[in-house]
């Protein structure tokens, strides 16, 4: 394996990686903004799916920029096996975010929200 490859797989793993550390973030502090009643259920569902696929639009707007490296300087910049996994990993990252989303959209039901809770109803 190359330096090159071996960089590449390195920049895969960390996308997917950071992708799973955003939506984690993304799912925790957007679940508790809608229970403490300061954004809207759909608001929260319809903005999560911003923070889920921003990874997989990252990866794919890095390798454009490389490919226009490559044709601009003419030199091989990318590996054959990493232009062909890429659509691998687009697609895992991808289908990670369309999975969050529903699991997100699932937890978002259930959430009892501040003015929904028998604690602040007199």
């Amino acid at each position: 394996m190359t330096t090159s490859e071996t960089a590449f797989l390195l920049f895969y793993w960390t996308s997917v990686f950071l992708s799973v550390a955003l939506q984690a973030h993304a799912f925790r502090s957007l679940a508790r903004r809608v229970r403490r009643g300061d954004s809207s259920r759909l608001r929260a569902v319809l903005l999560y799916p911003f923070y889920a696929l921003l990874p997989c639009v990252g990866v794919a707007a890095v390798f454009m920029l490389l490919v226009g490296l490559e044709e601009w300087s003419r030199a091989a910049i990318i590996p054959e096996p990493a232009a062909r996994v890429l659509l691998l990993v687009l697609a895992l990252l991808a289908s990670m975010g369309i999975l969050g989303w529903l699991a997100f959209g699932a937890r978002v039901v259930f959430v009892r929200t501040a003015s929904s809770s028998p604690l602040t109803e007199e």
